[in-house]
């Protein structure tokens, strides 16, 4: 359970990576290294590599390769010259080993040489994820030499990771020609005409020139809106040296208020030492490119957010799925046992066991639903009394969990409280049964303690719960609010309830501040917005 769960969250974590990358447009082949060289260190494996195919050619041409890098030795079971004319790589690499057989790869290999390991041989393991695109194989993840053997359900549970690879390589050759273009809509005449001599003088324009753009000025560049003045200098120089029309889109104005877009052509005329600047107003093109480019842009951040949030949804259908396994076979395990039992005392002990599994599946469905509910509800704005609403809370979890605390509750309510009071009470009742589930089980003379300080003012409103528990490790705490992760196995819990927290605080437009130290405790910080405000307006 634990494994799984570990293994979940690092998914997760990889795939949320790959879209901070993508919206950020950094370049795909960076955003795959990085992630091959994480897959591979999380994965405890000394080597991981992945191969995108080059379709044109086939098999033998692999034309990119990531990996994270792992140092040739003597123990190679391969040379350069026998694999130089398979593959077509500049350098050689551990990944040719496995390159050369994967023409045909359609589901996952798995191999494990315990024998290898013994002798501290390479290969001693390793994992060979397919990437398929309707059912052609585009490209092949591999992890190896694991210190230990992977598990026959490993690479099912990398496939949301698998698939975010594919989105990512379809973006490699997706290049933008951003050199001006000559097609049919330029083809036309253009219509603006100027001559400017050795010094960028303007000697003369057509009619057209200066109907558009006017004729109050004598140097070409007082023309030329903004910083595009070096893109013109730089095909007025370029038409010179190279003795060749020059083309480009620049954006000039007749006045502050007047400013259009032309695609240009720059002439050098040798003989007299001058230039012709042709132009073509494309003002209405070019906006609606610039339109077009943003519903592009918004597009593409909406198909990764959606490709996020269905990656989210099949971990979280797959948790949901084992959670509510695991109590329900327990329970029918305990059915059956008890079904085998003559003695009262003894089925009246597997019915109380038969309890704790469902109640514990009841547990795990009320917070599912209870994360459904905060997902979907829109916020009901009352006025709350927050300090009771506290109170009733410290004691239902006390008496629930039969635990006994110190409670401290400091208010200073210098305003009424106005918010959504079933997202509030659900903020309050995880972290106070987190401060109660996760205390301290080794402290002989100190007491349970739970501090909590209330301070509403009139925009906002701030609750400190501060406890003496058990802590929270510094690497895990920018985790512990990830829908599922554990930072202590040891413990029940089902992983989702710091999870809700953080998104019933999103929702309520706060914010979440964590703070721990190990065996000292931790503090959670809630800043809410309070609608005192706008609710007298109305």
């Amino acid at each position: 359970m634990s494994q799984q769960s570990h293994l979940d969250g690092l998914v997760l974590r990889l795939i949320g990576e790959i879209h901070s990358h993508l919206l950020s447009k950094k370049k795909p082949l960076e955003i795959l290294k990085e992630s091959i060289e994480n897959l591979a260190k999380a994965s405890n494996c000394k080597y991981g590599f992945l191969g995108i195919l080059d379709h044109q050619d086939g098999i033998k041409n692999y034309k990119y390769l990531v990996e994270k890098k792992a140092s040739l030795n003597t123990l190679n079971l391969f040379n350069k010259s026998m694999l130089d004319s398979a593959l077509p790589f500049k350098e050689v690499s551990k990944a040719y080993y496995f390159l050369k057989y994967t023409e045909n790869l359609s589901e996952p290999i798995i191999s494990y040489d315990e024998d290898r390991l013994v002798k501290g041989l390479p290969w001693s393991s390793h994992l060979l994820i397919p990437i398929l695109f309707q059912k052609e194989l585009i490209g092949v993840v591999g992890l190896c030499d694991k210190k230990g053997e992977f598990d026959e359900d490993y690479a099912l549970q990398l496939q949301p990771l698998i698939d975010t690879y594919k989105l990512v390589i379809s973006q490699i050759d997706d290049k933008v020609d951003t050199a001006p273009q000559e097609d049919s809509s330029f083809q036309e005449s253009f219509d603006l005409m100027v001559n400017i001599d050795k010094l960028w003088n303007i000697q003369r324009g057509n009619f057209a020139w200066e109907e558009k753009l006017g004729r109050s000025k004598e140097h070409i560049m007082d023309y030329v809106f903004g910083s595009d003045y070096e893109l013109l200098e730089n095909i007025i120089l370029k038409a010179k040296s190279t003795m060749t029309t020059q083309s480009e889109k620049i954006r000039f104005k007749r006045d502050k208020h007047r400013i259009f877009t032309l695609m240009v052509k720059v002439i050098y005329q040798s003989t007299t030492r001058s230039f012709k600047i042709i132009g073509k107003d494309i003002s209405d093109r070019f906006r609606q490119e610039s339109i077009l480019k943003k519903q592009q842009d918004r597009l593409r951040h909406t198909q990764l957010l959606l490709q996020k949030s269905n990656n989210e949804l099949d971990a979280l259908i797959y948790h949901i799925s084992h959670d509510l396994r695991a109590p329900l076979a327990s329970a029918l395990g305990l059915v059956f046992v008890s079904q085998q039992e003559n003695e009262m005392e003894e089925v009246k002990s597997q019915l109380q066991l038969q309890q704790k599994s469902l109640e514990k599946m009841d547990n795990f469905i009320s917070e599912i639903l209870e994360f459904a509910r905060i997902a979907r509800t829109p916020n009901e704005n009352v006025t709350i009394d927050i300090e009771q609403l506290i109170k009733d809370t410290v004691t239902s979890t006390s008496k629930a969990l039969d635990v006994e605390f110190e409670v401290n509750i400091t208010s200073n309510q210098n305003f009424p409280f106005v918010s959504d009071i079933k997202k509030v009470t659900s903020i309050a009742q995880n972290i106070i049964h987190n401060a109660f589930q996760f205390r301290s089980r080794n402290r002989f003379h100190d007491t349970n303690l739970l501090n909590i300080s209330i301070n509403v003012e009139e925009n906002d409103t701030c609750i400190i719960f501060e406890d003496n528990g058990i802590g929270i490790p510094q690497e895990y705490i920018h985790r512990v609010t990830e829908i599922f992760f554990r930072a202590h196995t040891e413990y029940v819990g089902s992983g989702i309830g710091l999870y809700i927290v953080e998104q019933a605080i999103k929702r309520l437009r706060g914010h979440l501040s964590i703070i721990s130290r190990v065996d000292q405790g931790t503090t959670f910080i809630v800043w809410l917005p309070n609608h005192y405000f706008k609710r007298e307006l109305f």
